[in-house]
């Protein structure tokens, strides 16, 4: 090795990775080695954004003149925050400029001048774009002001022109249905797409074609507000009719938030996007991850949404009306795909419910213990599930469970412990349920995170789950050893002790978290908590 390792460009580089930007602009001066190896990260990303009132000098706080043009080969982002030079619209020669970003100023203009004055930003910007447009990956244009943001077809024209765009985010935008034909063929190269508070006005969607076989495009990200007033048409229906011409889509997450610019229920919106999306002939054949969150349809919307997908392995319906029917979708025996396996390339038809892998059902007041249960007892594949209540009878009464990779859950398993602390009922029923809830878990050999108090919490008094007790059943969950993290938050009726504490450091040794209360007894959790604490064992608890 080197008698001189700061002549080690990798080791160099390993010291600016952990250092403040301004410490890497001072280590410049310190030799060539470390100029030249640190000179790459301080001109890696530059943002042009205002002087605050508080800075002094007249100077501006971005790189400009000599020093720009000098150092322009290293820049590979450019993030223009409310101040936006011609010098910087006009570089030319970036080698390595991946990333565009514009957002809007700080300032706030006279609505009769805006139009004007954002034009002719977006056509230097577009002039940028293009003159870059072998290396430029990823853009994104958010440029609300006091109006929403009306982009000239320049813009559109340029970013046609990047060959290799891999993400491309547009923020609180109004694209004219005359662009659209050119917007759609910028989609087609992404990779990503996301579309946030995004209107299209005036689209005659049936004009614009693309070649769907061509078309790169495998993640769409929406996020918006209901159908503005002024517009013609519903916007929900044209992002719709935007989507179903990309046929290799295999990601889609579409979200409401409020905003001024609801004029229609959200639940009117997202009921327009799904029947639109979903209507014969279905097209997206490839999609595999669906995200709906937060979307207020009916209950028979989300299964006609879920009886469409063949292919489904990651699903987010959390905070929706998703129930009986959805579930019953899920479960269809007629929806499958042709898979093949194993060294003899043998094929076989896996169902829908086998191919999950994540399955988000939070906050879903529809979903009941036996739904939960069902889903446990089927996807074989899942390996992240969040869901609410599940009580100890419901998974007494069901079959195993079949989810042997599980790596997260959370959920709310529900007990009455009361019963089994002698306060009343059957106390040896209680015990054998909750010991067959215990035998459950512990088939998840692969658990990394249990959360036992998730989903909806009760209004008023503590949750109650698992009696976390060697004598109740937590000795048989031993042969969890991947296990870092157990959470049973709002469980205020615990009395884990000592004993308990070290048998945790003994079974799981891969345990570095507890989040609950582990006894109501100062004394007791106090040594508890010691004892974890000992081993390294983050213990942390709220009520």
């Amino acid at each position: 090795m080197s008698a001189r390792p700061f002549d080690i460009p990798e080791i160099l580089d390993l010291i600016g990775k952990s250092l403040p930007y301004k410490d890497q602009v001072n280590c410049l001066r310190v030799s060539k080695a470390f100029y030249g190896v640190f000179i790459s990260d301080v001109w890696r990303t530059i943002s042009v954004e205002p002087k605050s009132r508080n800075y002094v000098s007249s100077n501006p706080i971005y790189p400009t003149g000599w020093a720009l043009e000098r150092n322009k080969e290293h820049i590979q982002a450019i993030e223009f925050q409310g101040d936006y030079p011609q010098e910087y619209f006009g570089l030319r020669g970036c080698r390595h400029l991946q990333t565009l970003i514009i957002r809007p100023p700080t300032i706030h203009l006279r609505i009769d001048l805006q139009a004007t004055w954002e034009k002719n930003i977006f056509i230097a910007f577009a002039n940028l774009t293009s003159a870059h447009a072998s290396t430029v990956r990823n853009v994104t244009i958010d440029f609300y002001m006091d109006l929403m943001a009306y982009p000239p077809r320049e813009l559109w024209i340029a970013l046609n022109k990047c060959p290799i765009l891999n993400q491309l985010h547009l923020t609180t935008l109004v694209v004219l249905g005359e662009h659209m034909s050119t917007l759609l063929q910028v989609c087609s190269k992404a990779q990503s797409l996301i579309l946030e508070f995004v209107i299209i006005q005036d689209w005659t969607s049936e004009s614009d074609e693309i070649h769907a076989d061509h078309c790169r495009l495998r993640n769409v990200k929406i996020i918006r507000a209901a159908d503005g007033v002024g517009y013609k048409g519903s916007n929900s229906q044209n992002q719709a009719k935007i989507i179903r011409r990309f046929h290799n889509l295999q990601s889609l997450e579409y979200r409401i938030k409020d905003d001024s610019l609801h004029s229609r229920e959200p639940g009117v919106s997202a009921t327009d996007f799904i029947k639109t999306l979903t209507q014969d002939p279905w097209l997206l054949h490839k999609l595999e991850d669906l995200n709906i969150k937060s979307a207020q349809v009916q209950d028979e919307i989300i299964a006609g949404f879920l009886d469409k997908i063949r292919n489904l392995k990651a699903l987010n319906v959390s905070d929706t009306p998703f129930g009986p029917m959805s579930l019953q979708a899920l479960f269809n025996e007629n929806t499958s795909t042709l898979v093949t396996f194993g060294p003899a390339d043998c094929q076989r038809r896996r169902k829908v419910w086998e191919s999950i892998a994540t399955l988000d059902l939070g906050n879903c007041r529809n979903v009941t213990g036996d739904m939960i249960q069902r889903v446990l007892e089927n996807c074989s594949g899942l390996t992240q599930f969040l869901a609410g209540k599940i009580t100890t009878i419901d998974i007494a009464r069901g079959k195993d469970w079949t989810c042997r990779n599980m790596t997260t859950m959370k959920i709310y398993l529900a007990t009455e412990r009361d019963l089994h602390r002698g306060k009343g009922g059957d106390n040896s029923e209680c015990s054998k349920q909750q010991r067959i809830a215990y035998s459950r878990l512990a088939t998840l050999t692969k658990l990394r995170v249990l959360n036992l108090t998730e989903g909806n919490i009760p209004e008023i008094g503590s949750m109650k789950t698992l009696d976390l007790n060697l004598k109740a059943g937590l000795r048989m969950l031993s042969m969890l050893k991947e296990l870092r993290e157990l959470m049973f938050l709002r469980d205020t009726y615990q009395h884990m002790g000592v004993a308990e504490a070290r048998w945790i450091t003994k079974s799981w040794p891969h345990f570095s978290s507890l989040a609950g209360i582990a006894n109501a007894r100062r004394k007791t959790r106090g040594a508890f908590n010691a004892i974890l604490n000992s081993k390294n064992i983050i213990v942390k608890y709220r009520t």
